[in-house]
Parts: C-alpha cells; structure tokens; sequence
C-alpha cells in the first residue's frame, strides 16, 4: 500500500517533466463563422508541448478575449487531445461607420469587422446576407468592443427586420441609413423608383420607438398606388405624413446638423412639395 501511495504521488509529476504525453491536436468544437485555422493560432496551443503541463483556464481565458467569441470551455483528453468547446457570438446585423463594416450583437456589442482574417470563407458569406445600416453621423471612429445605444439598436433593428411585402412595395431593395441631417432613413430602390423614407431621430420620450409601427403603416399606405411618383417621405409620427415628388428633396429638419448629409438621392430642393397626409 505504501508503495502504491508514493507511486501515485510521484507518477503525475514525473509523466509532466518527462514529457511522455505531448499535444498533439487542438479541437475546436462549435465553430461556425469562425475559420479553425486562425482560432488555433489565436489560442496559443502548440503542438508538441507538453499535455500535463497545459493551463486549460489560460486556454480558455485567450479564446474568450478573441472577437466573435461569446465563451469557450477547454478539456484535456488523452492520448494528446486539448478539446476547445466555442458558442461564438450571433450576429444581428452589420453596422457601417467611417469605412468599416462591423458584425453587430443583439445587446449593441461590435464584434469585428466583416473582413477580419478570423471568420472564414462561408462565415464572410454568411454575414454579408445580414442587414446592413450605414451610418453616416460625425463622431468618434467606433471600435471593435464598443456598444451602440440602445436606442439605435431597437430602432435600427426593427426596420432592419422590414421586408417589401410588410412595406407593400414594388421596389427591389431596401437600404437603411443613419443621416446626420434627416435622422432614421429607409431607402427603396428598383425600376422607375427611387424614394427614401425618413423616418426621423428619436428619443426615450419625444419621439419613442413605439411609434415606429405606425410610421410603418404611414408609409405603406402613402407607397399605395404611388410609388413611383414618390421622392421623399416624412413620417412626423404615424398619424401624418409629408412626400414629395420625385427629383424634389425636403429641406433640412429644425435642429439637425449643417452638415450636408451622405444619403444617395434625388436632387436638392429648397422646399418639398407634395401632400401631406393624415389619415
């Protein structure tokens, strides 16, 4: 017996500093945006060391800090096997600002940008389907890490989550935009149309994000039969509305930036002119 309690003492040690039992694979389980290859050079693994003497917490703790990764849990198996268990985080949308393209989370994290060398070739494919808001607004270049507000977030993804049947539109792409002039704009685009939706700047309390469904069945009901003969829309809430013919542009609302806005569109106008609508 006694014999037995020192070898069990002593065999663990020995094993690590001979070297007996080496690394010789890193398995990534869970990756789905993420290519293997430049994960298991992030982690920090080598092949060849020593199993034993392994830290799967420090392990654990690199692949956590990667972008895209939500959390990571690493085993050791033998005979050479470090198992890296990953949930990478879901992307909602990609987010454009100062010429970046970010993946965006559903609490407003930015994960990275859509060309990181980290996602491969089917995770960039993937990502170019989700919806993209271009933000035009001045301020500070966003950074990996840093959160959109959560007003921004509700709202740009509720009209990220419009389609062209809920709008009843003939048009063939919609396009959302962030304006430092006009605030929230969705932008229809296809043959013979061109019109762009300006939904506005909210707040917590002004102007809430539970007006948003009713700016929705505004504008449905303005594209109605006229959409093609449509330039501007703006939806002051959901009860009235203003639009301009094509070619027409609205002129800049009380209190938004000087600065000239980025918004692709139809030619300046010094007023609108159309209807104004209030059902």
């Amino acid at each position: 017996i006694l014999v037995l309690m020192i070898g069990v003492t002593l065999a663990p040690p020995a094993l690590a500093s001979s070297g007996t039992f080496k690394i010789t694979s890193l398995r990534l389980v869970g990756l789905q945006l993420l290519d293997e290859g430049a994960v298991s050079a992030a982690s920090g693994v080598v092949l060849g060391d020593g199993l034993l003497t392994s830290d799967p917490r420090g392990i654990e703790q690199v692949l956590n800090e990667i972008p895209f990764i939500s959390s990571a849990r690493v085993r050791i198996g033998l005979p050479g096997e470090i198992r890296a268990e990953i949930r990478e985080e879901v992307p909602l949308l990609r987010w454009s600002s100062g010429g970046v393209t970010y993946l965006m989370s559903g609490s407003g994290e930015l994960l990275g940008s859509t060309t990181s060398p980290l996602l491969s070739s089917a995770g960039r494919a993937a990502v170019e389907q989700l919806p993209l808001m271009q933000d035009l607004r001045s301020g500070p270049p966003l950074l990996p890490g840093d959160v959109v507000t959560p007003l921004d977030v509700d709202i740009a993804t509720r009209l990220a989550s419009l389609t062209l049947a809920d709008l009843g539109s003939s048009a063939t792409r919609l396009t959302l935009v962030a304006d430092p002039q006009y605030g929230f704009v969705l932008q229809g685009e296809g043959e013979g149309i061109a019109w762009n939706a300006v939904f506005g700047i909210y707040s917590a309390t002004i102007r809430p994000p539970e007006m948003l469904p009713g700016q929705v069945r505004l504008l449905r009901s303005l594209l109605a039969d006229r959409e093609r003969r449509i330039g501007w829309v703006i939806l002051a809430d959901g009860q009235a509305g203003t639009f301009t013919e094509p070619g027409v542009r609205p002129p800049t609302p009380p209190g938004a930036s000087p600065e000239p806005s980025a918004v692709p569109s139809a030619s300046p106008s010094a007023a609108p002119s159309g209807s104004s609508v209030a059902p």
